[in-house]
């Protein structure tokens, strides 16, 4: 069981062609770098060769501002 890491793969943007003739763009390159951060699922994989799981959960909502935007006066339309 591990944690999420953190890696990145470059910021090079590379144009190319796909079969059909049609341009696409690869986004990050091929220079991959990812940080050493003890039980993450990066170290597992690329340093110790292991299997990693790692259960995610994501919910970005900032409950707080929500339900203070709530109280917003909002003329014209109806809260529901």
């Amino acid at each position: 069981m591990t944690r999420l890491g953190k890696h990145s793969y470059g910021f090079d943007v590379i144009e190319k062609v796909d079969p059909r003739g049609r341009k696409y763009y690869w986004i990050g390159g091929n220079e991959y770098q990812h940080e050493d951060i003890p039980g993450s699922d990066c170290n597992a994989v690329l340093r110790e060769g292991l299997v990693s799981v790692t259960p995610l959960h994501l919910d970005l909502t900032h409950e707080d501002m929500r339900r203070d935007v709530m109280g917003w006066p909002l003329r014209g339309f109806e809260r529901r």
